[in-house]
């Protein structure tokens, strides 16, 4: 701290997105940015935690509510002549009212893995025993390498190294580890590099991971994760079954060898404990013994809260779970920065509707449309005309030109759409309420239309890992340009002067800050500023244990939910499997959202869960078909994204800006537009967000006295070396040519006038004048120079390889 710079161009506070993106902007057009939260993690109201991480969280929380706010104490000799102390919110909570509940019983305590990457170790060869054995049967011989019907371990992904997080191991581990076999996901972003990037045009699939390409608008598939887990799993339990079959083809003699050294037989207690765990062992690794009969049905596995707290790695738990429309702004960004490269991302799959008192899938693209059996073919026409409406909407006013400051619902009426259709378009596909005007409806339709196709079937990506990321990787960019990151230190307040201009901040150790600007989340604004009306986010986290609409293959799945009795307000619903990263095998994680209108957030969501899930409080009934609850965490949130921009600087300095938080819309699309919107007050005329330099394009070279005019920096810096070098050809051409326009003066007679020689010398062009000895010398040290220089090649550059080859040629053509 006492090393840290103290003057800044750009002081932000807080680490969610829309500040995260600021940092990186301005960071990256050359700006100071010093970039400091209060908390621990980044990422503010956009985090994501694994298990332990959100009980800390929790805590934390109920530590600090939200109406115990308060102010730090600062030191007013700090302060100069004229200057005042705007106080910053403390804690800054917006998250009240955590309710957290266990639906599965405690059960019993899972001892902690052992080994390397918290896995119980292969257990070591029998080691050979010093005496001879007394029967005088020579014993086999260990023999480390492979033989037929044992079980090698496979790499996770197929052409990648093995991930050491899968479980692999022979059918006498899975006897020690209790006959349980769990399929992990990567534990940390160091497997993310088997998730290949895509560049492929759209021929998609259901469970594509995707990389965001960093130019163009092309995608495509990359391996699926879980499958190859699947196929590595299964082929684990086949050799489980040829271990018995193969053991007495391993060494000739074996089997005698065995039974002349074994001449008790075990008692039958110990042989019903063996048979036993081998029958819980193949049931676990999912074998099925010969003559049974397989069930097509899944067996749940029976999840308990050790178990779940055992995996909590494997949890990615969003507080504001955001879904990136495939044309939207934050892709733009991404792709335009080159950011993208710093996450991954997964298609949804499908996107649904609870209508009719059942869940269904919603036609939304022109092969949906025609392979629902939900609408009839009426209205499947009348639905492909009203998309096409939408789609060039715009360059047809007339039609919809009377209904503009109306009611979307009405419009669809005029369309003579159905019940069923306008339940779809204004719930599923435009996600507004029957009260949003009509033109915010059809831009809303105009938008989710144009988003389908580009990286998957419907109009979403899911970033994996957790929204959280996202931050993330716009503050390594901000990093990268020499943004300077500082967490758990929160600022006490502004210096703001008479002129009600911030000056700079003090920090939590009291020291004196300078900046042109200040920037903020919501969080940190004065107490008195934050007394202005908001309104709340009700959020539920749920775990469960089977997905609300199962299907053969995993599905990313976007439900929207309308007003239903006892909760007026329309609720989202994403549904994240393993395939995610949200998770671990056999639990899906369920992220609600609404609008606050009860008192707290479990009220809100009483009666969804109602109708979605089995009852809470009861045992896992077999026969329906609905998912069991296994934990769930309600909160409320703040939404400061109705507010206005001037009731949010209300009290602050006129060089503060403050942004709003993630809000309720299912996308990004208000966060990227109010960074911007802030970038371009304050930096007017720069390029928000531009493209990270790719490695290649960067040249480091020495700035040595070989080479003093040289600038390190981009591709842009050879075209002046190459002017130079070019420069340099020219000079020893009239280095070479000057003896012979010597010689050629030497020809021409002498005049007696001195004054007429030296003006005769005076208007002779350089190129015919004769050169003294002091220019023949400066140029012969020209000449060698470039010569040195003509000799040194960067090997980064091809094109700068090819000059420097000409310009040695040419010399030695002219020499």
């Amino acid at each position: 701290m006492e090393d840290l710079p103290t003057e800044y161009d750009e002081i932000i506070l807080g680490t969610g997105l829309q500040e995260s993106i600021l940092a990186a902007g301005l960071a990256r057009i050359g700006r100071a940015v010093l970039h400091l939260d209060r908390n621990e993690f980044y990422g503010g109201d956009w985090a994501t935690f694994n298990l332990n991480g959100l009980e800390t969280w929790i805590e934390s929380n109920q530590r600090n509510p939200s109406h115990d706010d308060g102010v730090m104490s600062v030191n007013a000799d700090i302060l100069e002549d004229g200057e005042r102390i705007v106080y910053l919110s403390k804690h800054g909570n917006t998250v009240s009212n955590i309710d957290v509940e266990w639906f599965v019983s405690e059960g019993e305590p899972v001892p902690e893995r052992r080994g390397p990457f918290n896995r119980l170790p292969t257990p070591p060869p029998p080691q050979a025993e010093e005496n001879p054995d007394p029967t005088g049967v020579a014993q086999p011989e260990v023999n480390d390498q492979p033989q037929p019907g044992d079980i090698q371990e496979e790499p996770a992904n197929h052409g990648e190294e093995p991930n050491p997080d899968e479980l692999t191991g022979t059918l006498e581990q899975s006897r020690q580890t209790n006959s349980e076999v769990v399929e992990d996901p990567p534990d940390s972003h160091q497997q993310d590099s088997s998730l290949s990037p895509i560049s492929s045009p759209v021929e998609h699939q259901s469970n594509a991971n995707t990389s965001i390409p960093e130019s163009g608008y092309s995608a495509g598939d990359a391996s699926n994760q879980v499958e190859a887990n699947d196929e590595v799993n299964e082929s684990h339990a086949q050799g489980a079954l040829s271990v018995e079959e193969a053991a007495p083809e391993k060494a000739e003699g074996g089997e005698a060898a065995r039974e002349e050294a074994a001449p008790e037989e075990a008692a039958p207690e110990e042989t019903a404990a063996v048979e036993a765990a081998e029958e819980s062992s193949a049931e676990a690794l999912g074998v099925i013994a010969d003559g049974a009969e397989s069930n097509t049905e899944p067996v749940r596995k029976q999840w308990t809260q050790n178990l779940i707290k055992h995996e909590w790695r494997k949890f990615n738990i969003d507080l504001s779970p955001k879904l990136m429309f495939c044309r939207g702004s934050l892709i733009d960004a991404l792709i335009e920065s080159r950011v993208s490269r710093y996450a991954e991302f997964k298609a949804i799959t499908r996107t649904l509707t609870y209508i009719g008192g059942r869940i269904e899938k919603v036609p939304c693209s022109r092969a949906d449309v025609f392979s629902s059996k939900y609408v009839t073919m009426l209205e499947k026409r009348m639905l492909m005309k009203f998309i096409e409406f939408c789609l060039h909407y715009q360059e047809r006013q007339i039609e919809y030109e009377d209904y503009v400051n109306k009611p979307f619902v009405e419009f669809l009426k005029f369309r003579k759409l159905t019940n069923t259709l306008r339940h779809f378009v204004i719930h599923s596909i435009a996600m507004v309420t029957e009260d949003t005007l009509t033109q915010d409806g059809l831009k809303a339709m105009h938008h989710f239309l144009k988003s389908l196709g580009r990286f998957g079937n419907t109009a979403f990506l899911w970033t994996l890992y957790g929204s959280g990321e996202l931050p993330q990787c716009f503050c390594r960019m901000c990093a990268v340009f020499n943004g300077i990151y500082m967490l758990r230190c929160p600022g006490k307040g502004l210096i703001v002067d008479a002129e009600n201009k911030c000056k700079g901040i003090i920090s939590s150790d009291g020291r004196r800050l300078i900046c042109k600007n200040v920037i903020m989340d919501h969080s940190f604004r004065p107490p008195l500023a934050s007394a202005s009306t908001t309104t709340l986010i009700s959020r539920v986290v749920l775990m469960t244990d089977r997905s609300i609409l199962p299907t053969d293959q995993e599905e990313i799945s976007l439900l929207t939910v309308p007003p239903i009795e006892g909760s007026p307000q329309p609720i989202q619903v994403i549904e994240l499997p393993f395939g995610t990263y949200a998770c671990p095998k056999d639990i899906f994680l369920v992220h609600m959202t609404c609008r606050s209108h009860g008192s707290t957030a479990k009220e809100d969501f009483q009666e969804i869960i109602k109708l979605l899930f089995q009852p809470l409080n009861t045992d896992d009934d077999p026969e329906s078909t609905k998912p069991k609850v296994l934990w769930s965490m309600y909160f409320n949130m703040v939404d400061a994204t109705d507010i206005e921009d001037d009731i949010l600087h209300t009290g602050l300095p006129i060089n503060a800006e403050v942004t709003n938080g993630p809000g309720l819309s299912i996308g990004y699309e208000h966060a990227v537009e109010q960074a911007k919107r802030i970038f371009e007050k304050l930096c007017p005329g720069e390029d928000f967000l531009p493209a990270v330099p790719d490695p290649d394009d960067i040249i480091i070279e020495n700035q040595s006295h070989d080479n003093p005019g040289h600038k390190p920096g981009f591709e842009d810096n050879t075209a002046e070396n190459d002017g130079a070098e070019n420069d340099g050809d020219k000079k020893e051409q009239n280095v070479e040519a000057s003896p012979e326009k010597e010689s050629q003066d030497n020809n021409t007679p002498e005049t007696d006038n001195p004054g007429a020689e030296k003006a005769a010398e005076e208007n002779t062009p350089d190129e015919c004048r004769e050169k003294t000895a002091e220019e023949i010398v400066k140029e012969e040290k020209v000449e060698e120079s470039n010569e040195s220089n003509s000799q040194r090649i960067d090997t980064g550059d091809t094109n700068a390889i090819e000059n420097k080859c000409d310009q040695s040629s040419d010399i030695d053509k002219n020499s």
